[in-house]
């Protein structure tokens, strides 16, 4: 993958085409009796050895760049989506800061309300009790509408019935969906540091 990046694909790009889809595929395996956990867990980490690679080689963003956080909720352990929403926001020029997984719904409104970002990200991969699940998104969504934050939704938990009960700025079904979507807050200048 980081061949493919110092080839000219964007971190986004193989988040999206190489990545995201190689998961996938490792979950049909599993499904089907085909992969071993061990074999998820290995990948997992790899992945995430890579992605921390990828900062390496990004530009670097502007220290007044806008803020964008996000992670999981609590029964939540996925990791992987949301390091790579905040590999592929940094790409784009914002100061994103993933707070990993299984937060607590009272301290990710904490973090909001002290960190005060323009854009806040929630990866929902698994959910042990929808009730308790929209109990704490509610207090997300309670720190969120107080400041005027726009809320980006996504994750494989997410189905048509449960997003009724949701109230978010959008929806995103890939990385670069939520790309777009944040590229629409930024100002004509990516936020990034010049190299010249």
């Amino acid at each position: 993958a980081l061949n493919l990046y110092l080839g000219g694909r964007s971190v986004t790009q193989i988040c999206d085409e190489e990545l995201a889809s190689s998961f996938h595929r490792l979950g049909v395996g599993w499904e089907h009796g085909e992969t071993e956990v061990y074999q998820e867990r290995r990948a997992c980490e790899i992945c995430h050895h890579l992605l921390y690679g990828f900062r390496g080689f990004l530009p670097s963003v502007s220290p007044d760049a806008p803020l964008a956080l996000g992670g999981t909720l609590s029964d939540d352990p996925y990791a992987l989506a949301t390091a790579m929403v905040e590999v592929c926001l940094r790409e784009n020029g914002w100061m994103a800061e993933s707070y990993g997984t299984g937060l607590p719904g009272e301290t990710f409104a904490a973090a909001i309300r002290h960190r005060r970002p323009r854009l806040v990200w929630l990866s929902v991969s698994s959910i042990a009790s929808e009730a308790a699940f929209l109990r704490q998104y509610e207090t997300v969504v309670e720190a969120v509408e107080e400041l005027g934050v726009a809320l980006v939704v996504g994750g494989r938990a997410l189905d048509d019935a449960l997003r009724r009960e949701m109230s978010y700025a959008t929806f995103c079904q890939t990385f670069a969906h939520v790309v777009s979507f944040a590229t629409s807050f930024l100002p004509s200048s990516s936020g990034r540091v010049s190299e010249a």
